[in-house]
């Protein structure tokens, strides 16, 4: 059973969810890019950087707390 869980979590589990992680970061820089880029001059590049830095640091506390839920789980023992 431990194995069935193991391989459940290295083959669709962590992919999929480090996968919209990803997709969030992008779609989050896409989302702030004019900020980024200062389209028209409006002084908001100070806003746009600041947006992406908390997306991504919200991506990378995920990752870690995939990373100790999935420590968790391999050290957990399953009996029947």
């Amino acid at each position: 059973m431990r194995d069935e869980v193991n391989k459940i979590l290295s083959d669709y589990l962590v992919p999929i969810t480090c996968l919209v992680m990803i997709m969030g970061v992008v779609v989050g820089l896409i989302k702030n890019w004019d900020a980024i880029n200062d389209a028209n001059s409006s002084g908001r590049r100070k806003e746009g950087l600041f947006n992406v830095g908390h997306i991504v640091m919200y991506a990378f506390i995920g990752i870690a707390i995939i990373g100790l839920i999935m420590t968790a789980l391999t050290k957990l023992t399953m009996k029947i």
